[in-house]
């Protein structure tokens, strides 16, 4: 009979590898009433993180292609044989043969069984000779990346950005509307859980029921330490019109409004379900200054032209900054997506810039760190207009010129995140 954390880990990683699912929301889904979960999260996590290392094996060891069912199987089972040294080789192959039998799937039972035992007595696979394909393989990233991050940032730093693993931490801060940051310290000491500061008004914590109490209460929220950043560029006045043009889930756009006396925040966001969870995030943080519609941002809106004193376009980005903490962003992904992402990222703050006021700002930020999404788009528009300059951003507390990579190796917490400031003149 098979194991049931094997059996679990298989129906969350068919849900994301075949039916495109979102592992962490596959995750929670199917772990909800489940004790015991350690080891179905590591199995999950561990083979989207290591999928392109599984699949080289694959194909080394099979002549033919399986099938994608047998193949989600066999990625379980290596994951198990190479990363998880309590299982014994003869329990992972057990159970893997008897996970076909489970879900209906007989006929890939030899094959697997044979693949599995094949590889436990090969030993040393060997690595491909050319040096970025050995480097795609041993770090688990595909070919179309390394070659990227090796171009744009050397061969050394671009190991180095793609072996970040970052920590099991969240980071929070407090909601100003009902809590002072001293005050949110208090709280945590009193509740006994463990923080560090970040330095910029939040904290790392690990997420724990206490915490978890907290954010339903509204007192704290989660928020990345570079995402706080992005909107500290911002500048934000007390009396300020402020436009979030792509704002899901609208984190920003309440940290932007606590910062508003008699200003406001107009939260635009494409689709309804993610205008929902904005306005779920203001309910929590009894924002009260920000208003929310739908909107496609790729269509410009005469009606907001030279209304806002300050505009946040946080773009729809391929996630590369985010690598180390979410395992499925590179799945199926090329460098083809980050060129059609960077048409799009450009039509989007091209229209944003229509709505800055003169003399007000527009903040552009991603979290990526591909050129192609980043400091191309700002250098394309600054070279096509003359109606706007970068303006450097003092309450960051990094040397700028207005604009700025962050990377996760430079400071610990930070996500890979690019963040510029254009005024309108």
């Amino acid at each position: 009979m098979v194991n049931n954390d094997f059996k679990l880990a298989y129906e969350i990683l068919h849900d994301v590898y075949i039916n495109g699912a979102y592992s962490t929301i596959k995750l929670n889904e199917t772990l909800e009433n489940i004790k015991n979960k350690e080891r179905i999260v590591r199995i999950v996590y561990g083979v989207l993180d290591r999928d392109v290392e599984l699949e080289y094996y694959i194909n080394y060891l099979s002549k033919n292609k399986p099938k994608p069912v047998a193949k989600v199987i066999l990625k379980i089972a290596l994951y198990s044989l190479i990363y998880m040294d309590k299982m014994p080789n003869y329990a992972v192959v057990d159970n893997a043969v008897e996970l076909c039998k489970a879900i209906g799937k007989r006929e890939f039972q030899g094959y697997i069984n044979a693949l599995l035992n094949r590889f436990i007595k090969e030993e040393n696979i060997p690595l491909p000779k050319d040096e970025k394909e050995k480097i795609s393989v041993t770090l688990s990233k595909p070919l179309w990346l390394v070659k990227a991050l090796i171009k744009q940032y050397g061969k050394d730093k671009a190991i180095a950005i793609m072996s970040y693993e970052g920590e099991d931490l969240e980071h929070i801060r407090p909601n100003t509307r009902r809590i002072s940051y001293k005050r949110m310290l208090e709280i945590l000491k009193n509740e006994k859980i463990a923080y560090r500061e970040s330095g910029i008004g939040g904290v790392f914590v690990k997420n724990t029921n206490a915490l978890r109490s907290l954010f339903d209460k509204g007192l704290v929220t989660v928020q990345g330490k570079s995402s706080m950043l992005a909107v500290k560029a911002l500048d934000v006045k007390e009396s300020d019109n402020v436009l979030d043009l792509c704002s899901a889930p609208g984190g920003k756009s309440v940290y932007i409004s606590e910062s508003l006396t008699t200003g406001q925040v107009v939260a635009l966001e494409l689709h309804e379900h993610r205008v929902e969870l904005i306005k779920s995030y203001i309910r929590r943080m009894n924002s009260k200054n920000i208003k929310t519609f739908q909107n496609d941002a790729t269509i410009l809106r005469k009606d907001f032209v030279n209304k806002f004193d300050k505009v946040l376009v946080d773009a729809p980005c391929s996630g590369l900054g985010v690598i180390h903490k979410k395992g499925d962003i590179l799945l199926g992904k090329s460098m083809q997506d980050v060129e059609q992402l960077s048409a799009l990222q450009y039509k989007i703050v091209s229209n944003a810039l229509e709505y800055v006021k003169k003399g007000g700002y527009l903040v552009y930020s991603t979290c990526t760190i591909l050129r192609e999404e980043n400091y191309n788009i700002i250098g394309r528009l600054i070279k096509e207009r003359d109606d706007i300059e970068l303006a450097p951003m003092e309450n960051i507390g990094r040397e700028n010129n207005g604009s700025i990579q962050l990377l996760p190796i430079d400071e610990e917490g930070l996500d890979g995140f690019f963040i510029a400031r254009l005024r309108k003149i």
